[in-house]
């Protein structure tokens, strides 16, 4: 692997060392890196959720409760500044934080955190989630006030030839507290079949409850907790 530095020529974008590689399981996290195959305005960065609400507490276990949503961050055009100043920091991270706004009731704000020159934390406003996506997770966050909603820094953008403002693509989740598991064992309703399924759920009531809303008549001797 080599270093590719790319240096755009004005101050404000600094220069960044950028791994270039064969394959993306080639870096590890946090390392700006891009492929051989990437377009010469793509980097790109692997991270970890953060899940600290606050930097006190101690890091639970959380469960991804949906499939997580790859997007690109919109209204950054009108953010250039705070962009680049994002783009050419240090240990840059993402916060999703919803933050309703004429029109868009469900609009949730994506702010960028890094460490300036000077090794100090900076934090600005660069966009906000895609409306569709913003809707979709403000109906399963509002259903569930124990879940976290995070997000993590994938591709950078940067100005390039007629593209002349930065762009960011980011990965989203939904977590909540880890719940145990119960393998619930019975008969199907519709047909008699036996059935066994696993769900997780704070006890076993809960994931009794859950097997009978499925169609299934539960065996509450053969119920396992595993976890």
């Amino acid at each position: 692997m080599g270093i590719f530095n790319f240096i755009r020529g004005k101050e404000n974008y600094g220069q960044l060392d950028v791994v270039l590689c064969e394959s993306y399981h080639d870096v590890g996290n946090d390392v700006l890196f891009r492929l051989t195959t990437d377009p010469p305005n793509v980097i790109r960065i692997k991270q970890e959720y953060n899940l600290l609400s606050n930097q006190n507490e101690k890091k639970h276990k959380l469960d991804m409760i949906e499939e997580e949503w790859g997007v690109e961050v919109s209204g950054i055009s009108y953010r250039s500044v705070n962009a680049l100043s994002f783009i050419s920091g240090k240990n840059q991270r993402v916060i999703l934080t919803p933050q309703p706004i004429e029109k868009y009731p469900h609009a949730i704000a994506v702010y960028g955190q890094w460490l300036d020159p000077q090794g100090k934390i900076q934090k600005e406003h660069l966009g906000y989630l895609p409306n569709d996506y913003a809707k979709q997770i403000s109906c399963i966050i509002r259903g569930d006030k124990s879940s976290v909603l995070s997000g993590k820094l994938s591709k950078i953008f940067i100005p390039y030839k007629e593209k002349q403002t930065p762009g960011l693509r980011i990965d989203v989740a939904i977590f909540q507290h880890a719940l145990p598991r119960f393998e619930i064992h019975g008969y199907s309703k519709v047909n008699g079949r036996k059935r066994k399924k696993t769900y997780r759920a704070k006890d076993m009531e809960e994931a009794i409850f859950k097997a009978q809303k499925d169609g299934i008549i539960v065996d509450v001797s053969k119920i396992k907790k595993i976890c």
